[in-house]
């Protein structure tokens, strides 16, 4: 591990050279009621921003506007964010919290709300701080959140849910009181996202936006892949030092992220690698014999992995990342043979799999990377969890460092 500890460090150097930007096109409606064009350093924001920065062009200077200093603004393509009064519920929705009853029930405050649905009569928006908050606004009027509480039942014995938006989302439409569809779809609707955002396009009959469809990134590259066994309990090879191996690998992979472009991703992969281990030892037998002991392990692997990633920095081209992966492994193994040389009476005898191995299994993997250009990707894999052998009495304790460079497409 200390090996992926110092390529982990040097990994975090790289991404310290510049800022940590990654700017967009966008715009910006200042309190004057002007709209400037420019780019926004986009953050794929989890919890609303409450500053951005903003340049008119890749060369201009860059500018921190606050929620007091901007009506609006807008990364093309990904959010919209509006400045706004808000009465924010404070009551905690996590069932852990409610026994910690916030100070004030209410807090007036002003934000950045997300805009998720927007016609010439209502909006939908979104806040997250501590929960999830959503609010309406008719016309130009005040923003109303959607309340939604959880609360333990009068005698404390159960966890009662109370969803007062679905009930609140009438009275804007009081249109629909009747209309039996309505109502069961209300009856279905969870305080998320996409359930909310999807009922006031069927309330109000607006066709839902299309938005770009998202496609993945596919890359291929090459490596080394760097493994070393210990081997212990009631066999001769446990006497063993055995060598290191280190050997080219092969990997295709594909990563998927999301719409709003945020820092995760999801990776999957596939790999091969080659590895091969030698060792030998000189057991004495008496003081005049002595038995030369040689062990060879030749095995091939097709690694299959599925990876969450992090993108703890971000700038217009770069990128660094971290996360862990759990693979399939599907291994072969070519030769697996003990040699035993009678050094005295010059007679050898080979014992053929005098360890054995799993055909499949798994294992649980971190890694830390860095994109040049986001064409470029430099990464480091190292093996947490998972072994190729599951002897009951011999154990096999492998390690598996891998240094990947790839291209993506």
């Amino acid at each position: 591990m200390k090996q992926l500890g110092i390529i982990c460090c040097t990994l975090f150097c790289l991404s310290s050279v510049t800022a940590q930007m990654n700017y967009l096109p966008g715009s910006i409606k200042k309190n004057s009621g002007e709209t400037v064009e420019g780019f926004i350093d986009y953050k794929g924001w989890d919890i609303n921003p409450k500053q951005i920065k903003f340049r008119t062009s890749a060369e201009s200077t860059v500018v921190v506007y606050t929620i007091s200093d901007l009506i609006s603004f807008e990364v093309t393509g990904k959010d919209k964010f509006v400045r706004a009064d808000v009465t924010e519920d404070m009551k905690p929705v996590s069932v852990s919290d409610l026994n910690n009853s916030p100070e004030k029930p209410t807090v007036n405050t002003t934000v950045f709300l997300r805009e998720l649905f927007r016609n010439e009569r209502i909006g939908l928006y979104f806040l997250k701080d501590f929960k999830y908050h959503f609010f309406v606004q008719e016309g130009n009027g005040k923003f109303d959140e959607l309340i939604y509480s959880v609360t333990f039942s009068s005698d404390y014995s159960k966890i009662v849910n109370r969803s007062v938006f679905q009930n609140q989302l009438l009275t804007y439409f009081p249109e629909k009181r009747s209309d039996a569809a309505v109502v069961a779809a209300l009856a279905k609707l969870n305080y998320v996202e996409k359930d909310l955002t999807n009922f006031f396009y069927y309330i109000t009959n607006t066709p839902p936006k299309k938005h770009e469809r998202v496609k993945p990134v596919l890359f291929a590259g090459t490596g080394m892949a760097y493994s070393t066994i210990n081997v212990t309990g009631p066999t001769k090879i446990a006497d063993h030092s055995i060598k290191s191996s280190i050997s080219p690998l092969f990997f295709i992979g594909a990563d998927f992220g999301t719409r709003r472009g945020g820092p995760a991703l999801l990776r999957l992969q596939a790999e091969y690698y080659t590895a091969q281990y030698q060792s030998s030892y000189m057991r004495p037998y008496g003081g005049y014999t002595a038995e030369d002991e040689r062990y060879t392990l030749k095995m091939s692997t097709i690694k299959a992995s599925m990876g969450l990633i992090y993108q703890f920095w971000r700038s217009d081209k770069n990128i660094a990342y971290a996360g862990l992966e759990v693979s399939g492994n599907f291994s072969s193994y070519k030769e697996n043979v003990l040699t035993l040389r009678d050094t005295t009476a010059g007679t050898t005898r080979t014992q053929k799999d005098p360890l054995i191995f799993e055909g499949t299994w798994f294992g649980v993997h971190a890694l830390a990377g860095y994109q040049l250009n986001k064409r470029f990707d430099i990464s480091i894999v190292g093996k947490l969890m998972g072994s190729f052998s599951n002897m009951e009495l011999i154990g096999v304790k492998p390690s598996l460092y891998e240094i990947k460079v790839g291209y993506r497409l």
